[in-house]
């Protein structure tokens, strides 16, 4: 186990938390994230939120927001993606959907401009999940067809099997056997 892995373990479960969004991070982490670089410190924030999104989802919030700013400061698209994408499980996790979407929305709309097709359909899905447990079945079913297009374009057939599942579902849970 090397020595990142220890000190988040540690953090972790010490039930350390970040402060809210914009304030410092505790000594621990900023002295472990000060020997750095801004991409380390992105990943090292983002697999920490990735980690507690079942657990601790609020701590998850906490981490892929510093990372979230990171990202934007120093133009890290990847690393912002991944931060949107852990903020909208997360907090979809805490039950906050509406928040979830929002953010799945904005890593769907940098994917779609970038034209990368399967983190598009992966936001699809997601959002299509989340519809799903707002019982809005018509966005559900919206979203999941469009991450099923995606999904069969890129000959993804484990994804497309599971949207179909979940589209499924719906018609099962709303009686539509059309």
């Amino acid at each position: 186990m090397n020595a990142c892995s220890i000190v988040a373990f540690l953090i972790v479960l010490s039930g350390y938390g970040m402060f809210s969004y914009g304030q410092t991070l505790p000594d621990s982490i900023k002295t472990l994230l000060d020997k750095k670089t801004d991409t380390d410190k992105i990943e090292f924030l983002n697999n920490l939120a990735e980690k507690n999104i079942k657990t601790s989802p609020e701590k998850s919030i906490d981490y892929a927001n510093v990372s979230l700013e990171i990202s934007r400061k120093t133009n890290n698209r990847n690393g912002e993606l991944n931060a949107l994408l852990i903020l909208g499980k997360s907090l979809k996790t805490s039950g906050k959907y509406s928040e979830s979407i929002n953010y799945i929305q904005k890593a769907a709309d940098i994917y779609l401009a970038a034209n990368r097709k399967e983190g598009l359909a992966y936001c699809y899905s997601e959002m299509g999940e989340i519809y799903k447990n707002l019982n809005q079945y018509t966005n559900a079913i919206d979203n999941l067809s469009k991450a099923l297009t995606l999904y069969k374009e890129l000959k993804d057939n484990k994804n497309s099997n599971l949207v179909l599942n979940n589209i499924g579902n719906i018609y099962f849970k709303t009686q539509n056997f059309q």
